[in-house]
């Protein structure tokens, strides 16, 4: 957890930090663990030296991801 809490201080963006705390509060409650992967990762781990706008994350369980982003307002468009 400790890791987690790290990550979201280390995301600039208010916004985004809100969205990715709520998104693993959620999968959690189902024992999913989301990983932060790509630009914001990379952020991260270069201290905010890179900047990204996108948020990307993995997980065991895409389907519980989707219903918990659409129950949060966002719609489907696509195959994204």
């Amino acid at each position: 957890m400790q890791d987690y809490v790290k990550i979201l201080k280390s995301l600039k963006n208010p916004l985004k930090r809100r969205l990715v705390g709520i998104l693993t509060r959620e999968l959690e409650k189902k024992n999913v663990i989301p990983i932060l992967i790509g630009g914001n990762a990379l952020e991260l781990y270069t201290l905010g030296g890179y900047s990204t706008s996108d948020v990307d994350l993995v997980c065991s369980d895409r389907k519980l991801a989707g219903e918990i982003l659409e129950m949060l307002g966002f719609k489907k468009f696509g195959r994204f």
